[in-house]
């Protein structure tokens, strides 16, 4: 649809413009609410003006609008006024306008805008909401002009190396020896003195494509925020992470859903995101946000500078990021193996080697996915699960230990943790009435003797001592020394080639002797034939454990 052309008062001035006469005469003054001095007056302007309706399709045009875009003011009519002015025709731009705009509140910004000639030229731009009499919004206004003064290459040449300086200055305070929590802060800090950025925050990525918040600065992000950034953040992160970094417009990432409801609430217009990497692998995410109007565009200048934040980032916080994801794995995988009590318990016998009677049985433990147990069970201790783990797999072995042959010890393994933690451990111990043992590895290192020979005797049950793979860890002979076990468990790699090897024969007789002496009985572990059995008879060791004997198996129901 289009509109008359206006009339027009003749752009020439008379020789005396402003007679002095007209000023004070109401008589000769004219009436400035007609509606041709109107229409003069915004035809005759310098800024760019149209007038708009509630579509955003121009209605009028005047002449200041036409030397700016360049065409006719008739082309004008009934095209979107943003995408006339400015040349931008994506949907982001004037969609955020018409947001603006339509809650009643005028919107203001700068765009570049290029030319039929290839020319590039700034465009400031005004948008009003014009309300008729009931007070609803009829029309748009939009005044459009080009900036009298345009900043020079060697101004930005300087504002971009004060940012660099500032960004600079925080990270020679950047001490790696911090906890990957303040080191994370510290970029996000850095990321602050970038012009315009409001929000700076950096998020490790979890397992499964969840993140979670580890610094934010500027704006406060909750931190009750259990889950951010959201999963499909995450995995958009993922999917780009061939990119260096990139910026989306607030249409672009509120529309898709993927940032978090309450990011949204903060009026971001725009958002930078910069993967943080470890081994080429996206482990987390430094994201800035701006709430300027042009934010896209702010955010293209800092382009530079955020690569190197994230340079930065993930140099000291890849690995520590990584670690962090495989820890929660770790942890959720764990989680779910002792709610679901993904086991079982096996026992394997100890017998006497010159009549074959059974001394007692050593629960061991199988895991339903196949895991290694002594991988399951360090796993757990090296994320603060171990005594949740080995609690459950206790009970599990007590409640399948009923159903083995009366007489004989029940032989379990502890950690020094457990035993030390005390209340726990007693609360499971007590649910047996046969004898208990309990095996603690040479491999468990063991920081305070005393403290471990105190909590033992606080165990409220009858139980005795096993010191397991003596031998085979570096803790050598102390743990027998300090602890005067009622048992010790030569490790299986002193029993092999013990038919053929001097040097081992030599080495069993001597802990023979030595647990003799401390009034302890000489297990052998891992025996696989009668050779070895008999071999091992040979030097004085009286009981054994291993293959020839029995293989690990749960209880059979008589």
């Amino acid at each position: 649809m289009s509109s008359p052309r206006h009339p027009r008062v003749s752009a020439r001035p008379s020789k005396a413009p402003f007679p002095s006469r007209s000023l004070n005469d109401p008589e000769h003054a004219p009436d400035p609410l007609a509606p041709e001095i109107f229409r003069a007056a915004i035809d005759q302007a310098d800024e760019s003006i149209v007038i708009a309706d509630l579509t955003g399709r121009i209605r009028y045009a005047n002449d200041a609008a036409e030397r700016l875009v360049g065409r006719p003011r008739q082309d004008l009519l009934g095209r979107h006024f943003v995408v006339a002015l400015t040349g931008d025709d994506s949907a982001g731009r004037y969609e955020h306008i018409a947001q603006v705009v339509g809650s009643g509140t005028a919107w203001s910004g700068r765009h570049t805008r290029t030319g039929a000639d290839g020319s590039a030229a700034d465009v400031e731009l005004v948008v009003s909401p014009v309300r008729d009499a009931a007070g609803s919004i009829a029309l748009v206004v939009a005044i459009g002009r080009q900036p009298t003064s345009q900043p020079t290459l060697e101004s930005e040449l300087a504002l971009e190396a004060r940012r660099r300086a500032e960004i600079v200055t925080t990270l020679n305070a950047f001490d790696p020896s911090e906890n990957v929590d303040v080191r994370a802060g510290q970029v996000a800090e850095a990321a602050l003195h970038l012009d315009g950025v409001g929000l700076a925050l950096v998020a490790g990525f979890g397992p499964k494509g969840v993140g979670h918040l580890v610094a934010s600065r500027g704006v406060e992000i909750g931190r009750d925020v259990r889950r951010w950034p959201s999963r499909g953040l995450v995995a958009n992160v993922m999917r780009r992470s061939r990119q260096r970094a990139w910026i989306e417009s607030q249409v672009a990432w509120d529309s898709a859903g993927r940032v978090a409801g309450e990011l949204r609430a903060l009026r971001m217009t725009a958002l930078g995101f910069v993967p943080i990497r470890h081994a080429g692998q996206p482990v987390g995410l430094l994201l800035v946000g701006t709430t300027l109007t042009w934010g896209v565009e702010t955010l293209e200048r800092h382009m530079p500078a955020m690569v190197e934040l994230g340079a930065v980032a993930s140099a000291f916080l890849g690995a520590p990021f990584a670690a962090r994801e495989q820890a929660a794995e770790v942890r959720r995988e764990l989680d779910q193996v002792i709610t679901d009590c993904a086991f079982r318990s096996v026992f394997q016998p100890i017998m006497q080697m010159s009549n074959g009677a059974i001394l007692g049985y050593e629960a061991l433990t199988r895991f339903s996915d196949g895991s290694p147990p002594e991988v399951r069970f360090a796993e757990a201790a090296a994320i603060g699960l171990g005594p949740d783990l080995e609690l459950v797999t206790l009970r599990s072995a007590i409640h399948a230990a009923r159903l083995l042959p009366a007489g004989g010890f029940l032989s379990l393994n502890v950690s020094p943790a457990l035993v030390l933690e005390g209340d726990r451990l007693h609360e499971v111990l007590q649910s047996t009435d046969r004898l208990i043992v309990l095996e603690i590895t040479e491999h468990e290192p063991v920081a305070d003797y005393a403290a471990l020979r105190a909590a033992f005797a606080r165990i409220p049950v009858p139980v005795e001592w096993s010191i397991d793979d003596a031998g085979g860890g570096y803790a050598s002979l102390r743990h027998i020394l300090e602890l005067r076990p009622q048992y010790v468990k030569l490790d299986r790699s002193l029993i092999s080639d013990i038919v053929v090897d001097p040097a081992r024969q030599a080495l069993v007789a001597g802990m023979l002797h030595f647990a003799q002496a401390l009034g302890a009985m000489l297990i052998a572990e891992g025996i696989e034939s009668d050779a070895e059995r008999l071999a091992l008879h040979a030097l004085g060791v009286s009981a054994g454990q291993g293959y020839l004997f029995g293989r690990p198996e749960p209880p059979r129901v008589p």
